[in-house]
């Protein structure tokens, strides 16, 4: 598998990277680590549901490598320390991102500079892009505001934001 995607961000100790094979073990860590702590927002995003063992942490990074969904890993550059994960895919409403955090991390910013630098990536590549968060998901709202999204629409129980 080749290296993939990597992307700068407006903050030069984060950087984004397509998620490899090799990562696997530090990803499934991370959300068996959110898991135990309680984290509602692993919950909220299908991680918890859907990483239940690191090989389908293994699987589901094999599967992304392709045009209509990537896994890409925030990490931070100095000592590769992986942060939470972001991914663009091809889902109801066009290309859309989502992502979530280890817990440790959160409140640093962290997710506004990689849904920023994702997203412009995504701008260019498809000339706009969407996010949906959860009614009660005011953080999560509040990080695509100040990256630069608008709200568009509420559909169910979700806010769906789109940025052109």
């Amino acid at each position: 598998m080749n290296a993939g995607l990597i992307l700068p961000t407006d903050n030069p100790s984060i950087e984004l990277r397509q998620l490899q094979v090799s990562d696997a073990d530090q990803v499934f860590e991370a959300i068996e680590s959110n898991r135990l702590s309680g984290n509602q927002h692993l919950v909220a995003t299908g991680v918890d549901g859907w990483f239940q063992t690191a090989s389908k942490v293994e699987d589901a990074i094999r599967r992304s490598h392709n045009d209509k969904w990537q896994m890409i890993g925030i990490f931070q550059v100095q000592d590769d320390t992986f942060i939470g994960s972001i991914d663009l895919g091809s889902r109801e409403f066009g290309p859309e991102i989502g992502y979530w955090l280890d817990e440790r991390y959160t409140g640093f910013g962290y997710a506004t500079i990689a849904t920023r630098a994702l997203s412009e990536f995504a701008l260019q590549k498809y000339g706009h892009v969407v996010a949906r968060t959860a009614d009660n998901n005011t953080p999560s709202q509040k990080v695509l505001l100040k990256a630069g999204f608008n709200k568009i629409d509420h559909i169910e129980s979700k806010v769906l934001f789109e940025k052109k």
